[in-house]
């Protein structure tokens, strides 16, 4: 049986209730052997990032503080070498240990969603290969600070069948704002 930390409903959401511990079945388990989710509970993405407590939310969407440009996705940090998880499970369009900028880029596309998701600046793991089915919590990576100032993942919803990151730095967004998307997946984002 898996612990895993959530916030409970919608007012735990948007009044802050206090964290608490659910138990969710395992693979292979029932409900009946474990208890289970209330679908108004919700995960922490900084949490469910990692699978371990630390993580920290460090820029929002659209929510750069000291850089010029608008930022597409969410940055989350913790510490050098944390595992780095899938928040949704899909297929694997890219993944770029270097780019020319020294960035690794690992791009996770889900077809009943429509949606890509990208993972910044992480150590992707040896062996993630383009077309390899990945599931949600599967570990991809490891936080690194490739091509980025500190250590941290950028995490980036994309519309449609994507292999990179859009650009962060330019004055128009070309993402929507993933925060109702991820919430529809039961994750809360503090």
């Amino acid at each position: 049986m898996k612990t895993k930390r959530v916030y409970a409903g919608l007012a735990g959401a948007v009044l802050g209730a206090a964290l608490i511990s659910v138990a969710v079945p395992t693979a292979g388990a029932t409900a009946g052997q474990a208890g289970t989710m209330s679908v108004a509970a919700m995960e922490d993405l900084s949490w469910s990032l990692y699978n371990l407590d630390g993580g920290r939310i460090t820029a929002g969407f659209d929510g750069y503080t000291s850089t010029s440009g608008r930022h597409e996705g969410i940055d989350i940090a913790r510490a050098s070498g944390s595992p780095v998880r899938a928040l949704i499970g899909g297929t694997v369009t890219n993944v770029v240990e270097f780019d020319a900028y020294g960035m690794s880029t690992i791009a996770i596309y889900n077809p009943t969603f429509d949606k890509t998701i990208v993972y910044l600046h992480t150590n992707p793991l040896d062996g993630l290969y383009v077309n390899q089915s990945i599931a949600r919590d599967q570990k991809i990576g490891t936080e690194a600070s490739r091509g980025a100032g500190g250590v941290h993942t950028h995490v980036e919803m994309r519309t449609d069948y994507r292999t990179l990151a859009a650009r962060s730095s330019d004055s128009v967004l070309d993402n929507p704002n993933p925060n109702e998307f991820w919430r529809a997946r039961g994750y809360y984002i503090r």
